[in-house]
């Protein structure tokens, strides 16, 4: 039988480490194989990629940078994906780079579209001679490769991410920054950290918000999925905490980005704000950055090492601390006050401020009944407010409790 000279290539975003798939070293596998022409099917489905409009309508941000040609790639990965389908498709393209050009098509499909939860960690990919065929779902005594879910299960876990972020989204202020703190206090509340799971849902918007369960990933996905629900520009962004392989967001207002990690926000009862809308100064002090491809020319991506054309964050303005005025740079109890009684006047139980006076700081620490004092005494001063019954300390955040 005449043997077809091919190669076979696995790539996967699935990485090894406890809170994101996406960390230091690929681990897909390069094969050069020879195989028969009954492993290379000519039968293959063409796919109808999807609409450059239809897409458009979804979120985008990552599809917009890409070249004509990764553009056509990610367009039919989206149309396979969206229908589960099984087998091998063909991709008829120009074979230059292809496989830099696929990988960062997919990741940035991957990227864009957490409600696609089933799109798998990985795909088969194979050329020859006579082209390039791709399949996400393929079994053999020797290849396995699936969707996270079965095709049957689909539909009504789709129904059920939709009616959770619905109800969610039934109560979220109009205004976007007031949103976004509602969005990300809900996953605070709503999301246990589970980094000993084998469930892979606990990577999805799906395991965040209807199992209550995820690592970074997951709450970086979720939170990603309820901003687009509610017109706010946010995507991901991949790299180290501690290092640890770690997933975040990146979120836009007003034509600024800002860096925001919802999984270290999660204090458990009390929601932080450590990490809401951080500059990238602020956040390369514990967190690592992965390169970043800036542009479309595959060359610029490595697979499996690089983020996506990330924008830059050196705008402080929308800083949890620094727009709400919470952000302490001396001793004034007067101002703290002011701040406590105008949270409980919005309903508010508890307020937290980042105290960056070392000495002021370390009063808290130390002799907070001092420290707590003069801030009762202008609380009492003010009509029908509430004392501060405790306070908690944590590195340079203090929160106040009044109920």
């Amino acid at each position: 039988m005449k043997k077809i000279l091919a190669g076979l290539l696995v790539f996967s975003l699935l990485f090894g480490c406890s809170g994101c798939r996406f960390v230091d070293e690929i681990k897909g596998i390069l094969f050069h194989e020879t195989v028969t022409d009954d492993f290379w099917d000519e039968n293959t489905t063409l796919i109808e990629p999807m609409s450059a409009e239809e897409i458009k309508r979804n979120y985008s941000r990552q599809y917009e940078q890409l070249t004509e040609k990764q553009q056509y790639i990610y367009r039919i990965m989206y149309s396979a994906a969206n229908q589960m389908l099984e087998g091998w498709f063909r991709l008829e393209i120009d074979t230059a780079n292809y496989t830099k050009d696929i990988a960062l098509a997919f990741q940035a499909l991957s990227n864009d579209h957490p409600e696609m939860f089933w799109l798998p960690y990985n795909y088969l990919l194979r050329k020859s001679s006579a082209g390039v065929q791709l399949t996400f779902s393929y079994k053999t005594n020797e290849y396995s490769y699936d969707y996270l879910i079965p095709i049957e299960a689909r539909e009504n876990m789709r129904a059920e991410l939709e009616e959770k972020a619905a109800e969610i989204l039934a109560e979220a202020p109009e205004d976007p920054l007031e949103a976004e703190i509602y969005l990300h206090d809900c996953l605070c509340e709503k999301v246990t950290y589970d980094d000993q799971s084998k469930d892979k849902m606990v990577y999805t918007a799906y395991g965040a918000l209807v199992e209550g369960e995820a690592v970074c990933e997951g709450y970086a996905r979720a939170m990603q999925y309820l901003c687009q629900r509610a017109g706010i520009s946010c995507t991901l962004i991949v790299g180290e905490y501690k290092g640890e392989g770690h997933m975040w967001n990146l979120i836009q207002f007003a034509d600024e980005w800002y860096h925001l990690d919802v999984t270290w926000d999660d204090g458990g009862d009390i929601p932080r704000y450590y990490y809401f809308n951080l500059t990238d100064k602020e956040i390369l002090q514990d967190h690592k950055i992965v390169q970043s491809a800036q542009k479309t020319d595959a060359d610029a991506f490595e697979i499996g090492k690089s983020n996506l054309f990330l924008p830059t964050c050196t705008s402080d303005r929308f800083n949890y601390y620094v727009y709400y005025d919470l952000l302490i740079e001396r001793e004034d109890p007067e101002h703290i006050a002011k701040c406590i009684v105008e949270a409980q006047r919005h309903g508010k139980e508890q307020l937290q401020f980042h105290i960056t006076d070392k000495a002021y700081l370390r009063k808290f620490k130390e002799d907070a009944q001092d420290a707590v004092n003069p801030i009762q005494k202008a609380i009492s001063r003010m009509n029908g407010a509430d004392p501060v019954t405790n306070i908690m300390t944590s590195d340079d955040y203090v929160t106040f409790l009044w109920k």
